[in-house]
């Protein structure tokens, strides 16, 4: 009773006021965190998961780097002592995404025209370790580290983060929960209350947007429980 709760598949609707999921459909997250980031918990974890195997000083390839789990990615890896290379499609809004990135602590950041025009980003990869992991959360995003990143391979994710949470366990949430706790990890998210909801849905439609728009009740409601 009163436990946060968030599903593990797409069998459990979650846009309603009340919903009956089995228990296995559904994990408990922390409710000491903020709520939109207890939401997407899964995009933290699915950054856990892609890094577990690189140690600090190796390098990550990302194509798609300004994604949500892009973004968790480049947190995560810095606080690791992981270096990691970024990749951001060519178009509109490319500067505030790449300054977000290098705040978060990016070591490089590039056009995907860049990357895969210019020679001069072969000598970039040239002076640095060869990349461990290469990570793409489209196919078009797969396409270039196939053609930039030497014959690697990319591992594909989710954008979003959506599968972090399928088979997640306590301990693996409880980490994501303390990186979030600690200030390690934050996660791009626009909050708006419900009764904003012209304003939400103006910023949601705004293309090439790196924030994640969440609307909110203007209180948590409290589960109702059967004497």
């Amino acid at each position: 009773v009163h436990d946060w709760v968030v599903p593990t598949s797409g069998s459990v609707p979650t846009f309603r006021s009340a919903a009956k999921a089995k228990e296995s459909d559904l994990a408990k997250v922390p409710s000491d965190i903020p709520v939109e980031f207890a939401a997407c918990i899964g995009t933290a974890l699915t950054a856990l998961r892609l890094l577990s195997g690189v140690k600090g000083g190796e390098y990550v390839l990302q194509v798609d780097a300004d994604s949500p789990v892009g973004l968790a990615v480049i947190q995560i890896a810095q606080a690791r002592g992981v270096g990691t290379i970024n990749i951001v499609a060519d178009a509109p809004g490319f500067f505030d995404k790449a300054g977000l990135i290098k705040d978060l602590g990016g070591d490089v950041v590039v056009k995907d025209t860049y990357a895969t025009g210019n020679a001069g980003f072969a000598k970039i990869l040239s002076e640095l370790p060869k990349p461990s992991l290469a990570l793409a959360a489209t196919e078009a995003g797969a396409a270039v580290v196939g053609k930039v990143g030497g014959g690697a391979k990319a591992t594909m994710y989710a954008a979003a983060g959506e599968s972090g949470l399928k088979k997640a366990t306590a301990a693996e949430i409880e980490v994501a929960a303390g990186m979030f706790r600690s200030g390690a990890l934050q996660l791009w998210v626009e909050r708006h209350p419900f009764s904003d909801l012209p304003m939400a849905l103006k910023e949601a439609s705004e293309p090439f947007k790196t924030r994640k728009v969440v609307l909110m009740m203007n209180e948590l409601p409290k589960p109702k429980v059967d004497a």
